[in-house]
């Protein structure tokens, strides 16, 4: 999972400010709530980026991935950070946990890969106390450099940074042929949250890529001036790259 135009050569670290900036956008919607005595569940963590930062401010954060090699670099990062992050291995359509006993449970730009997302939705909410949270991200439909590959038959199509620009904005039944992740509008994420037992509490575009890791401190440097401006234009912020949603177990 990157934040910007795609897949580059280097992986991501937990102290990248494009990392921190994203992270800082999902703990924002819990501003309310406290998690110093909460248990929070990452669920497709990936390297473990996100992880790591929840655990900083959470009693517990448990990172959740199929991805054995990833898993792997979290446990390490974890270890080099000093963090008291956790790393499980197992499948986000069956959480090893029992009934009722999560606080929060948090999905970042995962959904979109799982096999059955509406699985994925019903037993984070088995998994959620009441009330419990679920903080969910997932690729904004507006946004035009999706950041996922297109595959054309055998062909992985991987474009600029592994975008492929403006494919976003194609018809939704020549998407479902070639993309190789969902996207989704603000409607379409909501109503399927709605639909697996959650109360959507809140819904906001997510904030422009930093593209520090296109390479060019240049580049890097103008996005920091122009891209805040953009973020603070509700017409602009709705072409962001992701779409957050905050919702209550019913």
């Amino acid at each position: 999972m990157t934040l910007g135009l795609g897949t580059t050569k280097r992986r991501q670290l937990a102290e990248d400010p494009s990392v921190k900036k994203r992270a800082e956008q999902a703990l924002g919607l819990l501003v309310n709530l406290s998690l110093a005595d909460k248990t929070v569940i990452d669920v497709g963590c990936g390297f473990g980026l996100f992880t790591v930062k929840f655990a900083g401010v959470a009693q517990k954060a448990i990172g959740i991935d199929t991805a054995q090699g990833a898993l792997r670099y979290a446990k390490e990062d974890a270890i080099h950070l000093n963090s008291r992050a956790q790393f499980i291995g197992a499948n986000a359509e069956c959480l090893p946990f029992r009934d009722s006993s999560i606080d929060v449970v948090i999905i970042l730009e995962a959904l979109e890969h799982i096999q059955n997302p509406e699985n994925a939705l019903k037993e984070a909410k088995r998994a959620l106390k009441s009330p419990g949270y679920l903080v969910v991200s997932v690729p904004n439909r507006r946004y035009p450099f999706d950041m996922h590959y297109i595959r054309i038959g055998k062909i992985v199509i991987k474009g600029f940074y592994g975008s492929v620009p403006f494919f976003s904005w194609a018809p939704q039944f020549i998407r479902r042929r070639f993309e190789t992740a969902r996207i989704y509008t603000m409607k379409q994420i909501t109503d399927i949250m709605e639909e697996n037992g959650f109360l959507v509490c809140q819904a906001q575009y997510s904030i422009y890529p930093r593209l520090e890791r296109v390479g060019s401190k240049r580049i890097t440097q103008f996005c920091d001036r122009f891209f805040p401006h953009l973020e603070n234009n509700t017409f602009f912020k709705s072409f962001g790259m992701s779409i957050f949603v905050l919702a209550q177990k019913r």
